[in-house]
């Protein structure tokens, strides 16, 4: 492995460490129980995607497993591109969700 391939790698998972914590921070904001927030958390992750996947082949491509393949340069089912900004989304709909939801409520 060379020293541009494992920098990659590295600035990859970089961005992939950033994105789950954005994602995590977003769904701990709209859900106050820390217990649903890591459940659903786990399903919006590792349950829904493969189900989907099962039944509309046709979302394989956007799913974060996928989009980090093709981010970290294993992948080419998609433009990095548009795996970056697909990836991002994941992230950002729950993070505005979040602090909607707390700029909503009475008590913080």
């Amino acid at each position: 492995m060379s020293a541009s391939d494992l920098t990659h790698l590295l600035a990859a998972a970089t961005l992939a460490g950033a994105i789950g914590a954005t994602l995590g921070a977003g769904l701990g904001a709209i859900l106050r129980n820390t217990g649903g927030a890591v459940t659903t958390a786990v399903l919006l992750l590792f349950v829904i995607p493969p189900l989907t996947v099962r039944l509309a082949s046709d979302v394989a491509s956007w799913i974060p497993t996928t989009l980090f393949a093709v981010i970290s340069g294993i992948s080419t089912d998609v433009s990095l591109w548009a795996a970056l900004m697909a990836a991002v989304a994941w992230a950002l709909v729950p993070a505005a969700g979040g602090l909607l939801a707390v700029q909503r409520r009475d008590v913080v």
